[in-house]
């Protein structure tokens, strides 16, 4: 069907589609391939449509020349042509003229579509009452048919309403008692659960932080200068993380200062021979960027615990963050053994779990998911360490 009429009708018409939305070339591509088809037609109503849009084009890009000389030759006004078709040519008219600066034949051109615009509503409001008094006439006959029905289906009905009426009563009933046995349940679920958290407080709350805190300060008096830093260190450290674990995400900063103290305190476990490096690209708003509490905390214990405690020689954690494309993401990095991926051990892991375990909830509130992996890195084939990566999309909602 390439060489029929409908299609190269179709084809002028996408010629004056890609002409609104400014794709010339396509226009003028679909122009050169119809034209000779219609002049081999003589079909002077296509003919004049292709005109009009040679002369929007030249109009639209610019050529003055073209659009004058298209407009000069007119050489189909001696054959009828629809309305349609006029309205639509004298609109690129307009263009043109407003771009030559004569308003006065644009304005001309613009009151008459107005007046063939109001000719159209004219007899379409006109065809509108015409079908309004046939579908009048018709509801009426119909109305009366319709009449003579329903007074033989009188009785049936009021039988049926009354059947209906009694069935609705007996759903309303079972309704309202299934409601009760639900609201009684939920009672219940709601006392059990209340049972539960305060007997998870009471376990809290068997040791006191103040209690923690106290005796930490103790120590510190009683204690000398190094081990007083890093018992201060440890105090710190404990609070923060009290305060933290209450809250579901924190913003960036929180987290990089809550680590960078986990890691002063865990270094002399690790020896003079560590070393840590936080990176914060300059374009990371750390105040702005929220991440889930602690898993950065989590991420590099794993790094310290499994990657770096107990590795001979030099060890090196490092933190880096960077933005990729409205999203915010958070590396660390270790230079130990890295991990057997196929036994999936490492996984299993209770920061791990936590971790995976956020991040599934959150990402079935989210549009935008946040991404998680873990890999090792390799030099020329060998494992030098490992690399777990967290991308956190900007406007997360944390439940």
């Amino acid at each position: 069907m390439q060489n029929n009429f409908d299609m190269y009708l179709c084809k002028v018409n996408l010629a004056d589609v890609y002409l609104n939305l400014d794709s010339i070339r396509t226009a003028q591509r679909y122009l050169d391939e119809v034209e000779p088809y219609f002049h081999k037609r003589d079909d002077f109503t296509a003919l004049h449509y292709c005109k009009t849009i040679r002369i929007g084009i030249a109009t639209k890009t610019g050529n003055i020349a073209t659009a004058q000389r298209l407009i000069a030759d007119n050489d189909e006004t001696q054959h009828p042509v629809q309305y349609t078709l006029v309205n639509l040519r004298n609109r690129y008219l307009q263009k043109y003229y407003e771009q030559v600066g004569n308003f006065r034949r644009a304005y001309e051109l613009l009151q008459s579509n107005y007046a063939y615009n109001d000719s159209l509503e004219h007899n379409h409001s006109n065809m509108r009452s015409a079908d309004i008094m046939a579908r009048f006439t018709s509801d009426t006959l119909q109305l009366r048919h319709d009449l003579m029905i329903e007074h033989k289906n009188a009785t049936i009905a009021k039988t049926k309403n009354q059947l209906t009426l009694a069935i609705a009563i007996m759903l309303i009933l079972v309704l309202i008692l299934i409601l009760w046995f639900m609201y009684i349940k939920r009672k219940q679920l709601k006392a059990q659960m209340d049972i539960m958290n305060l007997r998870l407080n009471i376990v809290r709350n068997r040791i006191s932080p103040h209690f923690v805190f106290n005796v930490l300060n103790n120590k510190i008096i009683n204690s000398e200068q190094s081990e007083a830093t890093e018992l201060q260190d440890l105090t710190r450290l404990i609070r923060t993380n009290l305060d933290m674990s209450r809250q579901p995400a924190v913003t960036l900063a929180e987290e990089l200062d809550f680590v960078e103290k986990y890691i002063r305190v865990e270094r002399f476990m690790l020896g003079s021979d560590f070393v840590w490096h936080i990176n914060v690209a300059p374009d990371v708003d750390r105040e702005q960027v929220h991440v889930p509490s602690m898993f950065l905390q989590i991420l590099t214990e794993n790094a310290i615990i499994h990657g770096l405690k107990g590795w001979d020689g030099h060890k090196e954690l490092t933190i880096d963050v960077h933005r990729e494309q409205r999203t915010t993401v958070i590396s660390v990095s270790d230079n130990g053994p890295g991990f057997n991926a196929s036994n999936g051990t490492f996984k299993k892991k209770t920061g791990m779990g936590i971790i995976s375990q956020t991040i599934a909830i959150t990402n079935m509130h989210n549009k935008n998911k946040i991404r998680f992996e873990i890999t090792n890195i390799e030099n020329n084939g060998t494992v030098c360490g490992c690399r777990a990566t967290l991308r956190v999309p900007d406007g997360v909602r944390f439940l």
